[in-house]
């Protein structure tokens, strides 16, 4: 709260005449062409309709099929993330660290945990960056790995356990974890990259499609998207958890 304050105060709004160095870094980031303007005049009309244009909240929520769209995306992922963060040290240590012990050690865990947190931040610089070369939407589609790198999470997981207690294979007495892991190890650190782009890239994203003037206040409705993955991402674990604990019992009870 401090630090925020603090930096606050040093937060201003640039003098309306204000233009960049050069007309032609003037750009639609959304649409990845420059704009060159003819002078100074012209990169000043450029700005002043820029941020003094856009559609109002209240119409973009209700009368727009982008929005909902674009919710669905920040939810999904949102989702998706959450979920891999709250459960993928619990997948790690409950279920490679009994297979490969000797790899898989406190150390080891503390390592995956830090990545992760880099992974993160990672994420929200370098994918802000990148799309302005890729742009908004074409970023939002890439993000759209993360859908098979969660979902092949699971099955990832069952095919380790699986292995270990030789319900695939009993002729190998030892099997090689070492790719398995590192499939799960690399891929949940790039859906969480994933994870903290589309937070990064959602303003810009917005003021391209809606426009500057009110990309705050649509801002802050997409976010209600985040809430919402807060609540459904553990809920559908705890779900998913409580199935599989109940299928295995069962299955025990019919032995």
């Amino acid at each position: 709260g401090v630090l925020g304050a603090v930096g606050s105060r040093f937060m201003k709004i640039p003098h309306p005449h204000w233009t960049v160095s050069s007309p032609s870094l003037i750009n639609d980031s959304s649409a990845g062409e420059n704009t060159t303007c003819e002078n100074s005049d012209d990169s000043d009309g450029l700005r002043k309709e820029n941020t003094n244009s856009g559609l109002p909240a209240s119409y973009v929520t209700t009368n727009t099929t982008q929005f909902p769209l674009l919710w669905l995306a920040v939810f999904g992922n949102a989702t998706g993330g959450l979920a891999l963060l709250s459960s993928s040290k619990l997948m790690l240590t409950d279920i490679f660290a009994g297979v490969a012990p000797d790899i898989v050690t406190p150390a080891f865990s503390t390592g995956y945990v830090s990545a992760l947190g880099l992974g993160m931040s990672a994420g929200r610089f370098g994918w802000s960056a990148m799309s302005d070369l890729l742009g908004r939407k074409q970023s939002y589609a890439l993000f759209g790995l993360g859908i098979p790198i969660v979902g092949m999470t699971p099955y990832l997981c069952h095919t380790v356990v699986d292995l270990a207690s030789g319900g695939v294979t009993t002729s190998v007495p030892e099997v090689n974890f070492w790719p398995y892991l590192m499939t799960f190890y690399t891929g949940s650190v790039l859906a969480i990259t994933f994870y903290g782009g589309v937070f990064s890239i959602l303003p810009a994203y917005i003021a391209d499609l809606f426009g500057q003037k009110h990309a705050g206040a649509i801002h802050g409705k997409a976010l209600t998207a985040w809430a919402a993955s807060a609540v459904c991402g553990p809920m559908g674990l705890a779900y998913l958890r409580s199935h599989s604990q109940q299928k295995a019992v069962q299955e025990l009870l019919e032995i």
